[in-house]
């Protein structure tokens, strides 16, 4: 694939790595051409926002809401491997990644995170989201969830190491992770 896009994003936050007030919101739009065969061209876009709040003493609590679409003109078709996916490290962590592909997913994150001592704190979460194939299929129905919760290490510029417990009705994982942003 030979992909074009554009990204626009925006970070007011109080702290880059660990924010408690403030709002991060990413829009992205591409178009993925097929190299070899036209027939898998097609477009992407997608939308996240997260609103962050102090309770007191950095203890906060964000609220982070996501979509991504893909669509495909003129009656081409999408990959099974670039359909927009739930599940994984960062959505709907309490599943495999890519347990729900479609293409299109709506999702919400609910995070209460919480000092533990000097540049390590704890998170708990709660994510839920839902995979669609037409926007018209787009429901308050049928939403899968998970829950947990977690350790991290940050920097003023963003954590350095997360490990995470997340809880499905499917699976219970414990995933790592280094380096993560936004």
């Amino acid at each position: 694939f030979f992909e074009v896009g554009l990204t626009f994003g925006g970070a007011f936050v109080d702290v880059p790595g660990s924010p408690t007030r403030g709002n991060r919101s990413r829009l992205r739009l591409s178009y993925r051409q097929s190299v070899d065969d036209d027939e898998f061209s097609h477009l992407q876009a997608g939308f996240v926002t997260e609103q962050f709040l102090e309770l007191f003493y950095r203890r906060t609590v964000s609220l982070a809401l996501g979509a991504d679409w893909r669509a495909i003109p003129f009656g081409k078709q999408i990959p099974f491997y670039d359909l927009a996916a739930l599940g994984g490290t960062e959505i709907l962590r309490g599943y495999k990644r890519g347990r729900f592909r479609d293409r299109g997913i709506t999702y919400a994150v609910g995070t209460y995170k919480f000092p533990v001592w000097q540049l390590i704190e704890g998170s708990l979460f709660y994510e839920t989201g839902r995979t669609y194939h037409e926007i018209k299929d787009l429901t308050l129905a049928d939403w899968s969830a998970s829950f947990g919760g977690g350790l991290r290490e940050w920097v003023p510029r963003g954590v350095v190491f997360e490990l995470n417990l997340a809880k499905s009705d499917e699976l219970t994982r414990i995933l790592f992770a280094f380096a993560t942003t936004f």
